[in-house]
Formats: structure tokens, C-alpha cells, sequence
């Protein structure tokens, strides 16, 4: 895949349910209602943003690269998101390591 701008939607995505997961975890916030008063964001967002903090890291690496699959979209990426980064890598179009590696 040919790297170029990757969509600010996923860029946004990623750093915030990382940012969120962080808060919850350090105590700093306690659940997803407090992150959605926290940031001013509707509780139902919220929910669906922290899946990103859940991602393969060799996806949230492509999308910072900019070497996501054209056709992946906020949406898309949201959408029944496998808890396996395997079928995540699979389900999103993105091409298994090369070297196999475990993650």
C-alpha cells in the first residue's frame, strides 16, 4: 500500500481512545459516562471511540503511516470490531506481518 495523508477521523479516533483508556486506567476517570462529562462528547461515542484503544498495533501503525486500506472508514473500522487482532487485520483489509511476528 502506497503511504499518504491517513484520514484525521482515524487519526482522531486512535488518539483518543488510547487518551481515554489511559484516564480510565490511572484512576484519573472512572467509567465512560465521566470521559463523555470529561470531554464534553456524547456517552454513546465515547463507547464506540475506546474500541480503538483495542486495536492491533500494527493497525493504528499503518493508519499513522498512512498505509490503511483506501476504503477504510471511521465507520467501517467501528463496526463489529473483532477483540482478535488477527481477524481485525483480516475483517479491515489490512495484510498479515510478514514476518509473523506475535503481537
Amino acid at each position: 500500500m502506497e503511504a499518504r495523508q491517513p484520514p484525521l477521523s482515524l487519526l482522531r479516533a486512535a488518539a483518543r481512545g488510547y487518551e481515554w483508556i489511559r484516564l480510565i486506567e490511572a484512576g484519573k476517570l472512572q467509567n465512560q459516562r465521566a470521559v463523555a462529562a470529561y470531554a464534553g462528547l456524547h456517552e454513546r461515542y465515547i463507547t464506540r471511540i475506546l474500541q480503538c484503544a483495542f486495536l492491533a498495533p500494527t493497525i493504528v501503525e499503518a493508519i499513522l503511516e498512512g498505509r490503511e486500506p483506501a476504503d477504510l472508514s471511521l465507520d467501517r473500522l467501528l463496526k463489529h470490531l473483532p477483540p482478535s487482532w488477527e481477524q481485525q487485520r483480516v475483517r479491515l483489509g489490512f495484510q498479515a506481518p510478514s514476518n509473523a511476528q506475535i503481537e
